[in-house]
């Protein structure tokens, strides 16, 4: 690959890193977190990127960076809130070379260029 489709590549995994980075961050410690806390985590880290962004937006970048969503158990919460959407720390290790999804990319250049 040369030229500009080798920089759209570049462009697109570098994007997912960032998105896979800044989630690790948020995690912490935790083994496990629901899609709405991970949200507010992401923006309170980055306002101007992630500051818009909701759980099933976010829920879908991760899919499209080859990231598992699903049912988790979050322990020291109210037990009706225990169980939602999330993600847990070891889904979060997926292949470097996994294309990240148009709609997480769209998303991530959008932010990138209003701040």
């Amino acid at each position: 690959m040369t030229g500009m489709a080798a920089g759209d590549e570049a462009e697109h995994e570098a994007s997912r890193v960032v998105l896979l980075d800044d989630v690790r961050q948020v995690f912490a410690s935790s083994p496990t977190m629901h899609l709405a806390d991970l949200a507010t985590g992401l923006a309170r880290l980055r306002p101007e990127l992630y500051g818009h962004l909701d759980p099933n937006s976010l829920g879908s970048m991760l899919r499209s960076a080859g990231v598992r969503v699903g049912t988790v158990y979050v322990a020291g919460k109210p037990r009706e809130e225990s169980s939602q959407k999330g993600v847990k720390i070891e889904w979060l290790e997926v292949s470097t070379t996994a294309a990240i999804g148009d709609e997480a990319e769209a998303y991530l250049r959008e932010a990138s260029r209003n701040c």
